[in-house]
């Protein structure tokens, strides 16, 4: 994922937007902040717990993206066992803060190098509930996989998730990420 947002925020500079990340994660030290600052991409990170459970959090680090940054689009990461984002984080945000934020409509990010058959029943499913949430499905590390599986892989999310738009993505090579940007812009 991390990888995957600092190609989109290369992206977004590029394209001449002013662009931040918030990383979020169970844990207190955040490799993903510190890649971003590698980057020089401003970020904010929310420790600790969740988005949704640390909301106040995530609310003052938006507001301080907001008045010391002032960039044009912040890409927020949550944690990868994240489920009810729409409920807890989503739609608080548009009900109590529309006048301050823009919302995009959620992408939910999936590693197409895993297998979901060898899923632990819990994760499993997670991964149901975070599928279930997409407002747009972003399909990772596509250019890993074998051509043919690759499109076989997209063709069957396109299938078994109509009409969601899905976009096969690479952080890597940046393949397909400026199409997704034109989506969520």
């Amino acid at each position: 994922k991390t990888t995957l947002l600092l190609q989109a925020a290369s992206q977004l500079v590029q394209r001449g937007l002013r662009t931040a990340l918030m990383t979020n994660a169970q844990g207190d030290e955040l490799v993903d902040t510190a890649m971003a600052n590698q980057r020089g991409v401003p970020v904010v990170e929310v420790a600790g717990g969740c988005f949704c459970c640390r909301f106040p959090d995530l609310l003052k680090g938006l507001q301080y993206l907001r008045k010391e940054i002032k960039p044009d689009v912040i890409l927020a990461e949550p944690v990868g066992s994240s489920t009810d984002l729409m409920a807890t984080v989503v739609r608080p945000l548009l009900a109590y803060h529309a006048q301050d934020f823009t919302l995009a409509p959620l992408t939910i990010l999936l590693d197409c190098t895993r297998s979901t058959s060898s899923y632990a029943t819990i994760v499993d499913y997670l991964y149901q509930k975070q599928l279930a949430e997409a407002e747009i499905l972003g399909l990772t590390k596509m250019d890993l996989l074998a051509p043919a599986d690759a499109e076989a892989k997209e063709r069957d999310f396109i299938k078994r998730t109509s009409p969601l738009p899905v976009y096969s993505l690479s952080g890597r090579t940046g393949e397909g990420v400026s199409a997704w940007l034109d989506q969520l812009l």
